[in-house]
C-alpha cells in the first residue's frame, strides 16, 4: 500500500461540490459530484496529463476509469479526489504508483490521488449492454437480458439474396396480429436465419446489416451477425439519421461489430470489489477507527452480507418455484436470474442504499419477474411503436460502409441507408413520437446537469446527465471520452446505441454504451465526438436529417432543397437497397 499524503484544504469547497453520491465504501466521509473550479482544473490539466502517463504503461486489457470526487467529512473539508478503477488490482497498482512517481498532483495543491476496485457509486462492474452468449457468461457481472428473440412464424418458400435464405410469403394469418400501419402493404423480405458473418460479407468487404424495421426511426433494433448460433447474435438500438454529403447513415453502437474474444483483465472477486484508499483518508483531525480502516482496506464482508450467504439457499429455492411454471425457462436463465438476485441484495447490503426501483416511465417491471422480462418489448409502446412491433424480424436494411475502421476510441458505427427509406418516412424521420420531439441538433455536454430522454427501442427513459467527462480505457488500450447518466429506470441488454436527447430542445447528447447492472447508471459517447470522428475519417461534414416538409429535404446547416420522388412500394425499397456498389456503399439511384 502506498503511502497517503495529507492534503491541504481546498478553497471554498462548496463551489466545487455538486449533488452527494450515495455511498457508504467511504466509511464515515461524504461524497459528491464535482463542478465548478475543480472540475475544471481536472478537464483541463490533470486528465490529459495522466491519460498521457498511462498511454505508455503496460496495463494489458484492463478496463480503467479515471475518475474525480468531492470527498469530507463535511463539505467544508471536502478534497478534490483523482480515482483510478479498475477491477484488475495489479493494473490499478501499477497506474497509482506510475502517477504517484510523476509527482503530477504536487503541482495541483489540495487534489489527491485514490484508487478503486469500481467507481464509488457502482455496485458492480459496468457491462456493454448488445447481448450475445459469450458476454452474458461473463463472470464480470450481466445487465438484465430482455430475450425477445421471436422464432419465424414463416413457413413459405425460400429463395435466397446474396446466399442469405430469404422469405417473400409471409402467412397473413400470423402478420394479422401484428400492428404493420408504417409498411406498405407489399411486405418486405423477411430474413428466417441470419447468416455467420462468413456468409454476410466478402473479403475486402463491410457486413450487411440487419434491423427490425426497413424504416430508419429512432429505436429500431439492428443486428449484427456472428459465428454462433442464431439465438445469440449480437443486437442493439439504433439512433438518428444523418447525412454526409450525398450519403444517408444511421448511428448506433460500434462495439455491436467487434469481434467478440475470451480475452479479459478483469479478475477480481465480488469479495474485492470494495477494496479502495486515497491521499487524506488517515488525517490528524479525524482518525479513522481500527474498525472502519480495516473494513475499507480488506473489502470484507460485512454482517449483512454473511447473513445474506446464509440465506441465499432458501431464497434460490423461493426463486425456482415461482418460475417453474414456466414452461420456457430454462436452468441457465434460473442461474442466471439467481446470480442478479444474489449480486443485487449483496449491493445493497454493502452499500446501504434502497432497493432499486424497477418502475420505469411505460410500467413496473419486477427485478425477478421472468414473464414481464420476456414480454416487456412485446406489450410496452415505445418511442415509434407501430414500426417495431415485432423486434424479433431480421430484415436486410444496410452495411458498414467500407473502410470505416472502428478501432477508433469512439464507440460508434454508421450504418449506410437508402434515399428510398428517407424519403418514404417524410416528416417521421428523427421524429420521437411518443414525446413528440424531434432530434434538431447537436448539443456539447458542458459542466451543469441537464434533463434528458433516452429513446429505446421500446419505451422512453429519463433522466440527468452529470457534469464532467469520464475518461474509460477500454480493452484495445484506448481512452474514450463518456458522460455519465443517472436514469430513472435500468437499463437493459440491448438498450446500447438509444439516442439520448436534451429534454427541452431536443438536440442529441449522444447514445449510450455501457451500463451498471442494478442500478440506473449508465455512460454514453457524446455526440459531438461522434460528429467530428465522423467528419475526419470521411473528409465532410455530419449533419442531423430534421424533416421532410411539403416534399422538401431540409437539414440543420444547409438550405439546399431536395425535389423527393413519389413513393415506391416496399418491394421496390429492398429491391434498390440490395443494390451495393462493390459491397461498400448503398447505391442512392
Amino acid at each position: 500500500m502506498p503511502i497517503l499524503r495529507s492534503l491541504p484544504p481546498w478553497p471554498n469547497p462548496q463551489e466545487s461540490m455538486a449533488r452527494e453520491i450515495p455511498s457508504s465504501r467511504v466509511g464515515n466521509r461524504m461524497v459528491w459530484w464535482p463542478q465548478g473550479p475543480a472540475l475544471e482544473i481536472f478537464e483541463k490539466f490533470i486528465l490529459p496529463e495522466i491519460k498521457n502517463i498511462l498511454a505508455v504503461v503496460e496495463l494489458g486489457h484492463a478496463e480503467l476509469f479515471i475518475r474525480l470526487y468531492m470527498i469530507g467529512r463535511k463539505p467544508e473539508s471536502a478534497n478534490p479526489i483523482v480515482m483510478i478503477c479498475c477491477t484488475n488490482s495489479k493494473a490499478r497498482d501499477v497506474a497509482e504508483a506510475t502517477i504517484r512517481e510523476t509527482g503530477l498532483l504536487d503541482a495541483h495543491r489540495g487534489f489527491g490521488l485514490g484508487r478503486a476496485a469500481l467507481p464509488l457509486e457502482h455496485p458492480a462492474p459496468v457491462r456493454r449492454l448488445s447481448p450475445d452468449k459469450q458476454r452474458r457468461d461473463m463472470s464480470t457481472g450481466s445487465g438484465k437480458p430482455d430475450p425477445t428473440n421471436i422464432p419465424s412464424l414463416l413457413s413459405p418458400s425460400e429463395i435466397t439474396i446474396f446466399g442469405l435464405p430469404i422469405h417473400t410469403q409471409p402467412s397473413r394469418t400470423h402478420w394479422s396480429s401484428m400492428n404493420t400501419s408504417t409498411m406498405n402493404d407489399s411486405l418486405p423480405f423477411i430474413i428466417n436465419a441470419l447468416p455467420s458473418s462468413t456468409e454476410s460479407k466478402m473479403s475486402g468487404s463491410s457486413p450487411i446489416v440487419f434491423a427490425s424495421s426497413i424504416e430508419p426511426l429512432i429505436g429500431r433494433r439492428v443486428f449484427a451477425s456472428t459465428n454462433v448460433d442464431h439465438a445469440s447474435h449480437p443486437y442493439a438500438t439504433a439512433g438518428v439519421v444523418i447525412q454526409v454529403g450525398e450519403s444517408y447513415y444511421q448511428l448506433t453502437v460500434g462495439h455491436l461489430f467487434e469481434e467478440i474474444t475470451e480475452i479479459s483483465d478483469e479478475e477480481e472477486s465480488q469479495m474485492s470489489l470494495d477494496e479502495f484508499h486515497f491521499d487524506g483518508q488517515s488525517d490528524d483531525d479525524g482518525q479513522d477507527s481500527d474498525y472502519e480502516t480495516e473494513i475499507m482496506g480488506r473489502g470484507s464482508a460485512s454482517p449483512e452480507e454473511e447473513a445474506l450467504s446464509s440465506s441465499n439457499g432458501s431464497a434460490n429455492e423461493h426463486i425456482t418455484r415461482h418460475y417453474t411454471g414456466h414452461t420456457n425457462v430454462s436452468s441457465k436463465i434460473l442461474g442466471e436470474i439467481w446470480r442478479q438476485e444474489d449480486l443485487k441484495k449483496s449491493s445493497r447490503s454493502r452499500n446501504k442504499l434502497p432497493a432499486i426501483s424497477e418502475k420505469g416511465p411505460q410500467r413496473q417491471h419486477g427485478s425477478g419477474d421472468i414473464s414481464t422480462l420476456f414480454q416487456r418489448t412485446q406489450s410496452e409502446g415505445g418511442a415509434n411503436s407501430k414500426a417495431l412491433a415485432n423486434p424479433g424480424l431480421r430484415l436486410p436494411v444496410g452495411c458498414l460502409p467500407r473502410g470505416k475502421s472502428f478501432q477508433t476510441p469512439i464507440d460508434y458505427a454508421i450504418i449506410t441507408v437508402s434515399r428510398n427509406y428517407i424519403e418514404n418516412l417524410g416528416w417521421k424521420i428523427n421524429y420521437i413520437e411518443q414525446v413528440r420531439q424531434r432530434v434538431k441538433d447537436v448539443a456539447e455536454v458542458g459542466h451543469e446537469e441537464r434533463n434528458i430522454i433516452v429513446a429505446t427501442y421500446s419505451r422512453i427513459i429519463k433522466g440527468v446527465l452529470i457534469p464532467g467527462k469520464v475518461a474509460y480505457r477500454n480493452r484495445r488500450a484506448q481512452f474514450e471520452r463518456l458522460v455519465q447518466v443517472e436514469l430513472n429506470s435500468e437499463v437493459f441488454e440491448g438498450e446500447s446505441g438509444s439516442p439520448v436527447l436534451d429534454e427541452s430542445t431536443g438536440s442529441l447528447c449522444g447514445h449510450i454504451v455501457m451500463g451498471v447492472p442494478g442500478t440506473k447508471m449508465a455512460y454514453i459517447a457524446q455526440a459531438i465526438d461522434i460528429f467530428r470522428d465522423i467528419e475526419a475519417g470521411l473528409g465532410k461534414p455530419a449533419k442531423i436529417v430534421m424533416e421532410v416538409n411539403r416534399r422538401i429535404m431540409k437539414t440543420p446547416t444547409s438550405r439546399s432543397r431536395v425535389q423527393l420522388k413519389p413513393p415506391i412500394t416496399s418491394e421496390e425499397s429492398i429491391r434498390n437497397m440490395l443494390k451495393i456498389n462493390s459491397w461498400g456503399d448503398i447505391s442512392n439511384r
